[in-house]
């Protein structure tokens, strides 16, 4: 018999190597057991994502069903309508240059007064679209199962607009909104305590206009870049953990989407670039440049796809159009030099922080995670004064139709981490704190859940139109329990000249004279001054004199109806013919 040297230490490790092997096959055999432990090791944070992911499905399917809804209440309307419009244009009409189709589809569907989805390219005669591909592209998987539905069905027309196509893209973006979640727990996980997760969790999904725009108005791009952004940071993470070229190319690939889905998520590439770059270390920046030398495949892989992933937009505009490249949102444009920042922090036409205000505490956890947690602080705090600076310079800065600052949605992954530093903090800090700072915490979650019942079915927010003086005065009040109609209410109207309008309203219309609101004494107060002005218009005056030029333009504001009212009016009064009949 032979004896080989340390023979006993080679032994050993085999016994060790086996028991690893023995371990790995228990874990593999018994995969399900090995997640359901894993998982409710947080567990504070992983009951609170099931929590927060029933919520969501609870609002989605029985509180405001979109598929449900008409015309542009529908899910397929508005904004949603001209992101998706690419995918009927070319998988069923085949017809991604004339859109022939289009006025069919608005007769029989409305998901906008009028043609909004694109615009006729004069040099060359066809429509291109106003929107960028590459929500279209994140819609398909949802698409072409709803497609399948509809063509084998003979209840519903396989015309990308019937119900299957309604149903299935609000599944998709509600699957979307649940997967991005999913992976914001797992990136949070990797810095913060679980407890501190889980407040973020419930602070974003019951306390924000996430809500809204991922249970709800989940099919716009809001929603779906959330999930992006989820997802491009996790990958981040592990990236620098690991290195590798899967991950690069992934990296790559959610950048070139999220510019592909709106443009100015070209932003996101800061993510991958300087996270966990500890900015006030001498030596950071060096190190991270010689990480990117050894890296430099994975680097020029992520370059590459990312660049694919972006051109396919100019790809289309040189089909539909013939020039490479196309500004399609024509006369909408950005004001770099003066950004709409105190509007769009604070308006109450769509105010973020004003319908959102539970966001002012991830303002707030910057500090303690620049004391707590510096190698996130340069990648997160950069993102997030560029986000806004962006969101707030274009022009339309209300966004539209918007229940606060939709445009933020997005961000919400990055303000995350300032968020759960702050919660964090906040678990650290005495009882009596902890109850000061608990109750707006609860007061703005309940004031979210208000606004977002108001914006649909309570009524009383008309997103982006609301005043100072109506929010005070109508969307905050409480009405009288419709069963009780001497119940008192909170407010009631004192307009001392409600009386008088109302009679010289009624004599021009009696006589066929435009009636026209007197002028308004007090040229320093705008606000008073555009309260009465409002009340004119709403019992029915065209307009009203003014006394200085700052009134002027308050004026026009408010007896100019929005161009969707007048082309409304305008399809009305054509429906009506010579009035005969009804509508």
């Amino acid at each position: 018999m032979v004896s080989l040297p340390n023979a006993g230490k080679a032994k050993g490790r085999l016994s060790r190597g086996n028991c690893f092997l023995s371990k790995t096959r228990d874990i593999k055999k018994n995969l399900p057991v090995f997640y359901i432990r894993s998982f409710m090791k947080q567990q504070y944070s992983g009951i609170t994502l099931i929590f927060v992911s029933a919520f969501l499905l609870s609002v989605h399917f029985f509180y405001y069903p979109k598929w449900e809804q008409k015309g542009s209440e529908a899910t397929l309307s508005w904004d949603v309508s001209g992101y998706y419009l690419y995918l009927p244009a070319t998988f069923i009409y085949k017809d991604l240059r004339h859109l022939a189709f289009k006025d069919s589809l608005l007769d029989k569907y409305k998901p906008t007064p009028d043609f909004q989805q694109g615009f006729l390219h004069q040099p060359s005669g066809n429509y291109v679209m106003k929107y960028p591909l590459g929500q279209a592209l994140q819609y398909a998987p949802f698409f072409f199962i709803a497609h399948a539905w509809a063509s084998f069905s003979a209840r519903y027309p396989a015309d990308g607009f019937s119900f299957p196509y309604q149903l299935l893209i609000s599944l998709g973006s509600l699957f979307y909104a649940l997967l991005g979640l999913f992976f914001l727990r797992k990136i949070l996980l990797f810095y913060f305590p679980d407890k501190a997760v889980a407040l973020t969790l419930l602070a974003i999904v019951v306390g924000s206009n996430y809500l809204d725009y991922a249970a709800i108005d989940g099919a716009m791009t809001h929603n779906y870049l959330f999930t992006i952004y989820s997802i491009l940071i996790y990958l981040s993470i592990r990236f620098y953990q690991n290195p590798g070229l899967k991950k690069a190319a992934g990296i790559g690939f959610l950048v070139g989407l999220a510019a592909l889905t709106r443009p100015t998520e070209i932003l996101s590439l800061l993510i991958p670039l300087f996270w966990g770059l500890d900015i006030f270390r001498k030596a950071a920046i060096s190190e991270r440049l010689r990480f990117f030398k050894t890296q430099r495949n994975a680097l020029g892989l992520a370059i590459l796809i990312c660049a694919l992933t972006g051109s396919l937009q100019t790809f289309y505009w040189h089909y539909a159009s013939g020039d490479w490249i196309v500004y399609s949102y024509q006369d909408q444009g950005f004001s770099w030099l003066a950004p709409h920042l105190k509007n769009g922090f604070f308006s109450y036409r769509s105010g973020w922080l004003t319908y959102t205000p539970i966001m002012i505490f991830a303002l707030i956890g910057f500090y303690p995670l620049l004391r707590d947690q510096r190698k996130l602080f340069f990648a997160s705090f950069l993102f997030t004064v560029l986000f806004i600076y962006i969101a707030f310079a274009w022009d339309i800065w209300w966004y539209g139709g918007s229940l606060g600052q939709r445009s933020m949605v997005q961000a919400y992954p990055v303000l995350a981490i300032p968020l759960t530093a702050f919660f964090a903090r906040f678990l650290r800090m005495a009882l009596p704190l902890k109850i000061l700072l608990a109750l707006p915490l609860l007061l703005f979650a309940a004031l979210n859940l208000l606004f977002t019942h108001q914006a649909h079915k309570g009524g009383l927010l008309p997103v982006g139109q609301v005043t100072r003086a109506y929010y005070h005065e109508v969307l905050l009040r409480n009405d009288p329990d419709p069963a009780d109609a001497d119940a008192p209410r909170a407010t009631h109207q004192q307009d001392l000249w409600h009386y008088t309008m109302a009679r010289m309203v009624d004599a021009c219309a009696a006589t066929g004279i435009l009636p026209f609101y007197g002028p308004f004494g007090d040229i320093h107060d705008a606000v008073a001054c555009e309260d009465q002005f409002r009340n004119a218009f709403l019992m029915g005056c065209v307009g009203a004199w003014t006394l200085h030029p700052n009134q002027i333009e308050i004026a026009r504001r408010v007896f100019s109806p929005p161009p969707e009212e007048v082309a409304w009016a305008r399809r009305v009064i054509e429906a009506m013919g010579d009035g005969t009949g009804t509508i």
